[in-house]
């Protein structure tokens, strides 16, 4: 998934929510630019395993989170080209809400990194690092909701 203003991605964030009647604007996505890594988030070893097959990278290549580490990203070159951050996160279990929320912020900064990384900037501005680090959290736990059906926040 982009985590820029694309109407594939605003739709598929959509699904299944309940439209809301608004009075006046509507405002839209204020990312500054089209993220060119695309990311996504992987809740089990199985849709971890079907997207690798998507996006023919062997198996072996790369490791669902098991044991004590609860969260990884994995940075994957595309064949056409282009960069994958395929954020993966085991199930909640017994952790709070609390720490599953700080676990998705913090690979949300290693998302970032990969995107500052991919597009060669060294020192991003405080601001754009805030905007865009928020952007990625609040994609990852829509998705999050979406896939397993807990709320974080």
């Amino acid at each position: 998934m982009n985590t820029g203003s694309t109407k594939e991605g605003s739709q598929s964030r959509d699904r299944g929510r309940k439209a809301r009647k608004r009075k006046g604007l509507e405002w839209v996505n204020r990312f500054v630019f089209k993220n060119p890594v695309y990311i996504a988030l992987a809740t089990s070893e199985k849709a971890f395993k079907r997207e690798l097959k998507k996006l023919r990278v062997p198996v072996g290549d790369a490791k669902f989170p098991s044991g004590t580490s609860l969260a990884c990203v994995i940075e994957l070159e595309r064949a056409g080209g282009g960069r994958v951050a395929l954020v993966c996160v085991t199930p909640r279990g017994k952790r709070s809400k609390a720490e599953m929320l700080g676990t998705i912020v913090h690979e949300s900064v290693h998302v970032f990194q990969s995107i500052c990384s991919y597009i060669g900037e060294r020192n991003p501005s405080i601001e754009f690092e805030a905007y865009s680090i928020e952007g990625i959290v609040k994609t990852l736990l829509e998705s999050y909701h979406d896939q397993t059906g807990d709320c974080l926040v």
